[in-house]
């Protein structure tokens, strides 16, 4: 049986006990659900009703903002990972005591704080790979972006510096928590900008510039659906990391209109997938013993 989480992003207006979450996440039941296919929603009701609160911290609770690693030692159904920063800039704590009371898969926070979005997904992906353990984490490397665009846009330089903290500083947690090492790890391209938006209570806040190559979907076939970034040098080093990698085929999908160019700072091809994953090859843990 396949069991869908519906996101715990709270309606940021007008949310109400009748129709608290997204509408969006109602496919779920709608469009997803049916014979073979279960759903399950869970959320902090106390978050209902704030609607600047929601406007703020809300999307730190949509699902772009988890991820699930590839099968790996000591974890054969993965580890979740997701974007906090322990404070509000956080995933709805209820739904985090979902996940963690699976005990499987073993929740990591990574702070992304510094993203204006605050979502995993914009940086972060996985391949598989010829590596020991047989993937990779597929990671935005905003610096070679700069390199390869030349732009000389303050916002773009500030971006760029932001993002490259950020994304080192999860290097290192993946490093301590995971193992991975330089080896374990395909770069590809990258364009961030610091936004200005005034009165936000965060700043120095970055978003993706260009769509995100590494914000895709691994079909499981040895193809990964990439935004198309709009710039010929991204492609070409992107399509290059992956084949020395061993990471299959790269296909660039375009997703200007209705992904990336959505809203203040948009969403790329993760960010508006719905993806099921295919466990048979776990062992059943539930019957496990302690």
């Amino acid at each position: 049986m396949n069991v869908l989480l519906r996101s715990a992003d709270v309606m940021p207006e007008g949310s109400t006990a009748d129709f608290p979450l997204r509408d969006a996440g109602r496919s779920a039941y709608t469009v997803l659900g049916g014979p073979g296919t279960a759903v399950i929603q869970e959320y902090d009701a106390g978050r209902v009703g704030d609607d600047e609160r929601s406007q703020l911290w809300g999307s730190f609770s949509s699902t772009g903002n988890f991820l699930v690693t590839p099968p790996d030692a000591g974890a054969p159904a993965g580890r979740v990972l997701y974007g906090s920063d322990g404070g509000d800039a956080a995933p709805d704590a209820d739904f985090l005591r979902l996940l963690e009371a699976q005990r499987e898969q073993r929740p990591l926070a990574v702070d992304t704080s510094w993203l204006g979005v605050g979502h995993i997904d914009e940086f972060l992906s996985f391949v598989p790979a010829d590596t020991a353990r047989g993937w990779a984490a597929l990671v935005a490397d905003p610096e070679r972006g700069l390199q390869l665009t030349g732009s000389e846009d303050p916002e773009v330089l500030a971006g760029t510096r932001i993002a490259a903290r950020g994304i080192e500083a999860a290097l290192d947690l993946f490093e301590d928590e995971l193992g991975l090492g330089d080896e374990d790890i395909v770069r590809v391209p990258a364009l961030f900008e610091r936004l200005v938006i005034p009165g936000y209570p965060r700043q120095d806040v970055v978003a993706n510039a260009l769509p995100a190559v590494a914000n895709g979907v691994q079909t499981g076939a040895g193809t990964f659906l990439a935004p198309e970034p709009h710039d010929a040098a991204f492609k070409a080093e992107t399509e290059a990391a992956f084949a020395a990698a061993g990471a299959g085929h790269v296909a660039w999908v375009e997703e200007w209109d209705y992904a990336h160019a959505v809203g203040t700072v948009g969403g790329e091809i993760h960010c508006v997938t719905n993806a099921l994953r295919d466990t048979t090859g776990a062992g059943p843990w539930w019957s496990e013993e302690e």
